[in-house]
This record gives C-alpha cells, sequence and structure tokens, in this order.
C-alpha cells in the first residue's frame, strides 16, 4: 500500500509539472496515437483486405484523450465506450460521478488534466497533424465492457488499445464483442501483454526491467495477468478467424535487456513472452 501511495503521489506531481510544457508535450503525444492508429488501419487492410471507411465502429475503452476514438471517427460513424469517460464540464455532479467511479487517484489525476487544459491542447495538436479544421461527432457512453448495451450484430467493426489487459473477465468482453458484431466484422486488438518487460504499466524510468515479475512487486495498475498463451486460447475460441501480429523492432529492443541473470531468474517463462510487448490480434466473426 506504501509503494502504491508513492506511485500515485509521484505521478500526480508529475501532472502538475507539465502545466509549463503541455503545448510543446501534446504534438509528440497525439503523433504517437495517429502513428498508431494508421497502422491499424494498415494491418486491417493488409491482412483482410477491408478498407475502414463508412462503417459503424465500437471502441471499448476510448480512455480520457480520445485520440484513437478521434482517428478513427475520421470518417467512420464511431460509438466509444469506457467505464470512466471523459470528464468534459466542472460541475459539482459531474466531478463526485468521477471520483465514485474512478477513485482518489485516477479521479484526481483526470480532475487535474482537466484544469491544466491538457486534453484541448492533446485535440488540437491531433487536429493539425490530421489535416482537419474540426473533429467528427462521436458518441461517448459511459459502459462496462463485460456488459456493453447493444443489440446483436449492430457493428461493422470494433478495436481497443491497451485495455483488455485492465478487463477482470475478459473472455465475458471477448464474447461481448463478438456478439455485437456483425458476420464478417473485424475486432482489432491491441494488448500491452503482462510478461512484458513492464507489463505491470510502470513506466517510471528508475523501475528494473520485468519488476513485477522478479521481485513479486505490486503492480501500480490493476492488470489481468493473463499471459500470450491464454489469449490465443481465449481469443481463438471466441471468433472464426485470428491473426496475431507483433510492432516491428519491439522483440529486438527487448532483447538488450534480457541478460543471463535475469534469464535465469524468469526461466519459467517463453522469451516470446517476455519480449512481447504489444500484443496484436485481428479477429474476424464468422
Amino acid at each position: 500500500m506504501k509503494s502504491y501511495s508513492k506511485f500515485c503521489l509521484s505521478n500526480l506531481l508529475s501532472d502538475f509539472s507539465r502545466i509549463f510544457n503541455l503545448k510543446a508535450h501534446s504534438p509528440q503525444v497525439a503523433a504517437k496515437y495517429l502513428q498508431r492508429a494508421n497502422l491499424a488501419k494498415s494491418q486491417i487492410q493488409q491482412n483482410h483486405d477491408i478498407h475502414w471507411s463508412d462503417k459503424k465502429l465500437l471502441e471499448v475503452g476510448c480512455g480520457q484523450n480520445l485520440g484513437y476514438t478521434s482517428v478513427f471517427a475520421a470518417g467512420n460513424d464511431v460509438t466509444a465506450i469506457d467505464s470512466e469517460p471523459p470528464l468534459e464540464t466542472l460541475s459539482l455532479k459531474a466531478i463526485a460521478g468521477l471520483f465514485q467511479s474512478a477513485g482518489i487517484y485516477r479521479g484526481a489525476r483526470s480532475l487535474i488534466n482537466l484544469c491544466l487544459g491538457k486534453h484541448k491542447y492533446f485535440k488540437q495538436a491531433l487536429m493539425e497533424q490530421m489535416g482537419v479544421k474540426s473533429m467528427r461527432r462521436m458518441n461517448i457512453r459511459k459502459m462496462n465492457a463485460c456488459h456493453l448495451d447493444f443489440p446483436d450484430n449492430s457493428f461493422d467493426g470494433a478495436f481497443s488499445f491497451s485495455v483488455f489487459e485492465h478487463i477482470d473477465d475478459p473472455q465475458r468482453a471477448l464474447d461481448e464483442v463478438h456478439r455485437i458484431l456483425k458476420p464478417g466484422g473485424l475486432f482489432y486488438l491491441d494488448i500491452h501483454l503482462f510478461t512484458a518487460i513492464h507489463g505491470d504499466h510502470d513506466f517510471r524510468p528508475q523501475t528494473p526491467p520485468w519488476n513485477h515479475l522478479r521481485f513479486q512487486s505490486s503492480c501500480p495498475h490493476y492488470v489481468n495477468e493473463i499471459r500470450l498463451k491464454t489469449w490465443n486460447e481465449m481469443l481463438n475460441k471466441t471468433f472464426g478467424e485470428v491473426r496475431t501480429l507483433n510492432i516491428d523492432g519491439e522483440i529486438t529492443r527487448g532483447k538488450q535487456y534480457l541478460s543471463e541473470s535475469i534469464r535465469e531468474e524468469l526461466q519459467e517463462f517463453s522469451e516470446e513472452e517476455l519480449l512481447t510487448t504489444t500484443y496484436i490480434a485481428i479477429c474476424k466473426k464468422y
């Protein structure tokens, strides 16, 4: 509990420190969102010869920035769901609801970011990089991924980035995505794998590689600790066709941190598990 409180405090202080360079930092963040979203579009087209344009899409876990939501909404009808949708106003009712659903740490962080104008600067930077003057209207709804409030066969496609590793019952969430997809619909799933070098989502520079696996340290954010084999099994069980991909160069870059002594410590894990950071699956419903 003490280490978690220290982690939360350091991140909140970091948010405050960014007040002086939000405008400078936002283009870098926006570029990463745009790059990953464009990679997803490219991989979908290359693997299934399908261009996501004029489609009805669902994003599972849109987060606070609405980065991926905004990119895919350019040319598509996008609905996005999240258990903690973005805080758009500073009304007492909205703030109280945020802290009730998100907890003290995440609620405080979202409130700080809104007050500092983080989302405003990010949106401006993203629009500039996309070459648009306005964002297409998006339907953002508060919803649990395990209980999607949509009829069967409602969407042409669905996508999710770095969310499913935080869901306590991912199999149920996958079943829900499968249910709401139309036959032939695709689900693009991007997961930060638990067994990766920072699989606990603790990206502080001083954190030792594979800290959560080597020292059994508590994860700063809830992660379901599902391993590579189990993800493959769940996806193949749920969908008729699954193609798994990786980010080019990630495995090679990770090898420099996997010393012989660390490899000995983590011998119960395969090198593929340890060196795969971004696990990507493109799933098709038949």
